[in-house]
């Protein structure tokens, strides 16, 4: 398990250095929580994309169909990598990681605001500014 985690915290960081590099990091971000999404709610997929009777030509296009028009170039070419390094099963891991070092690379922290009650306009404004958004 070990293993595993290192090679996705590995991969994770080239992701978040070729997207610092091409200036494309809130991109691939929003890219990793699409894929992510599409996962989840089309399980099947993954299977089809370790399914070791479909050629590789066939699962490239496969990705290519189903993500070149919702993600980014850097996100595209990675999925391909993990791909054809049959790396697949690293996703979760990865994603989690590159979110999570792209927050801290710049400085972020995320949460949510739970409230009983609805929050007046005035108590919004404020935790947003104190927040930063």
């Amino acid at each position: 398990m070990a293993a595993r985690t290192d090679r996705a915290a590995r991969f994770a960081d080239a992701l978040l250095t070729l997207a610092q590099a091409e200036d494309a990091v809130p991109q691939t971000e929003q890219d990793l929580l699409a894929v992510r999404d599409l996962i989840s709610k089309q399980p099947r997929l993954l299977g089809f994309l370790r399914d070791p009777s479909v050629t590789d030509a066939g699962k490239r296009a496969a990705l290519d169909e189903l993500l070149a028009d919702r993600i980014g170039p850097v996100t595209l070419g990675f999925m391909d990598l993990l791909l054809r390094l049959g790396a697949l099963d690293t996703f979760d891991a990865v994603s989690e990681t590159f979110l999570s070092a792209a927050a801290a690379a710049d400085s972020k922290a995320s949460g949510l605001v739970v409230s009983a009650v609805p929050l007046p306009d005035e108590t919004v404004t404020r935790l947003e500014d104190a927040i930063g958004k």
